[in-house]
């Protein structure tokens, strides 16, 4: 192993390497055979027995190959950032860092070749084609990885521009393994491609996205595909969409969709069976007629159910949007619910229309887990949802990075004493076990103390979780880290203390 490639190892854990080597060294000198051999053939037996049972060598495959993945994955930059620079997109799709490690020895580098997951994914953005002797190379990289990937099931992402179309050559080449498609991820211009030749031939295929612009073809290429759970689809594509499979989907969502498209992929939910999972993200970027919203009323069998503005949004027509959505629509089987807002944009909690939605759909018997997160809500307003919510076993919140006034942050002291336990008979949601809170941290010590104690004595469950960290990502604003004092009472008071990193309190 070349010198420095890898950190030395800790004192406690090179004392057992080095009595490790004294040990097979003692073993081989005391052997007969050994003693009694020439000093010139005792060298060689010596270096051959050095290369034959190193250490490094007898490392179990799986173990290997483990190691192989972790490596790649931790040191591989971020995909789909910008700035998209060639050359480091070319060591991607030439898996580098794997070839790096694997050039210790060469039974590592015959392991890394020779394991067909270790070359699964496929990671591609447009800088790999943004001129002819790009292309030329990407084809050659990618011809190499999918003969090492074989036959095991491949997870295709494709990230591009407008301006750089798919090349109809890498489509070809990627089309001819499409049956080893596990996982497929579209956020591209494929505007000059034949998507029709894929139909029928995704027999492995789960999970498609297609963040794909407007185009004037059908887009059913899905269609048959016997495996497919999870289907994501951009709205420009409503208009191309033939039909959904939504009876043999667990998970649909619908990406950047016109609040007067709501009505529509709504609908398109309410064909979802029993327990799935819809996630839908509004773009009110432009003025648009919310009317189509205002359909008849739906139910929806969903469990889980992801709502999210996008964009510097018109917050009259979303605010309108969501308030007809939630007075239409009826949730008995929901169980995770989770609302976030651009902070740039904040809208504020749809309140009314949220108690009757939970009142009508029961969430007080079937919701376990809400996530706020950049919406504006109010002091009583949340103390009013929350009450509604008995069966709550999961909150997680966030104060908006862009809000104002300490009536629109949230919690604040007198909300986490509503939320403290003070009798046996009656408190707010009683079954909580995780709280999780990204906050201004506006509030005192002594509550979020007494919060916390109160919540570890009375909780049905045996663990208890809760998370406070700062919140990231406003500039000019200095927030406090957690004194020693309030961490030495906390830790006093509760002994289920985990760890403190970073301003992140977690119990």
């Amino acid at each position: 192993m070349p010198t420095g490639f890898y950190p030395a190892f800790p004192p406690e854990l090179q004392r057992n390497v080095d009595m490790f080597h004294a040990l097979e060294l003692r073993k081989t000198l005391y052997k007969p055979s050994y003693s009694r051999a020439p000093a010139a053939n005792r060298r060689g037996f010596m270096k051959r027995k050095r290369t034959v049972h190193a250490p490094i060598l007898r490392l179990p495959v799986e173990i290997l190959t483990k190691i192989f993945a972790l490596h790649s994955d931790a040191f591989r930059q971020a995909f789909g950032k910008p700035p998209y620079n060639f050359e480091t997109e070319l060591d991607r799709l030439a898996n580098t860092q794997l070839l790096t490690v694997s050039g210790v020895c060469a039974q590592w580098h015959h392991t890394a070749m020779g394991t067909p997951s270790l070359w699964s994914t496929l990671e591609l953005n447009c800088v790999l084609w943004s001129n002819s002797s790009r292309l030329e190379k990407t084809m050659d990289l990618l011809a190499a990885a999918l003969s090492r990937a074989r036959k095991v099931a491949i997870e295709l992402t494709i990230f591009g521009e407008p301006e750089r179309p798919v090349p109809r050559r890498a489509f070809d080449l990627l089309a001819q393994h499409s049956c080893q498609w596990r996982t497929a991820k579209f956020s591209c211009s494929m505007e000059s491609l034949d998507l029709s030749v894929l139909k029928g031939r995704l027999p492995s295929l789960q999970k498609l996205e297609l963040n794909l612009p407007r185009t004037l073809h059908a887009v059913d290429f899905f269609e048959g595909a016997p495996r497919l759970e999870n289907l994501i689809v951009a709205g420009a594509l409503l208009e191309n969409i033939g039909s959904i499979p939504s009876t043999q989907l667990t998970g649909l969502g619908f990406e950047c969709v016109a609040p007067m498209d709501v009505g529509c992929v709504v609908s398109l939910a309410s064909a979802l069976p029993r327990g799935a999972h819809f996630r839908l993200s509004i773009d009110a970027y432009r003025e648009a007629d919310h009317l189509a919203v205002r359909s008849s009323p739906m139910v929806l069998a969903i469990s889980q159910f992801s709502c999210g503005l996008t964009g510097y949004h018109n917050t009259g027509i979303c605010s309108q949007t969501l308030h007809h959505m939630f007075a239409r629509l009826t949730l008995p089987d929901l169980r995770e619910l989770r609302l976030t807002c651009p902070q740039y944009c904040p809208l504020t909690m749809p309140h009314p229309q949220f108690l009757e939605l939970s009142e009508r759909s029961g969430f007080h018997r079937t919701l376990k887990s809400l996530s706020i997160t950049d919406v504006l809500v109010s002091e009583g307003d949340l103390i009013a949802i929350l009450s509604s919510l008995q069966s709550l076993e999961h909150l997680e919140m966030a104060d908006n990075r862009g809000a104002k006034g300490n009536s629109l942050l949230m919690p604040n002291d007198t909300t986490l004493r509503t939320l403290t336990i003070h009798a046996p008979d009656r408190h707010l949601i009683p079954r909580l076990r995780n709280f999780v809170y990204a906050t201004q941290v506006r509030f005192t010590d002594n509550d979020l103390v007494a919060f916390v104690a109160s919540r570890l004595e009375a909780c049905p469950s045996p663990v208890f979780r809760v998370e406070i960290r700062p919140l990231p990502g406003r500039e000019g604003v200095r927030y406090r880290a957690y004194p020693p004092k309030l961490l030495y009472r906390l830790q006093t008071r509760i002994c289920q203390l985990e760890y403190v990193v970073d301003g992140h309190l977690s119990l």
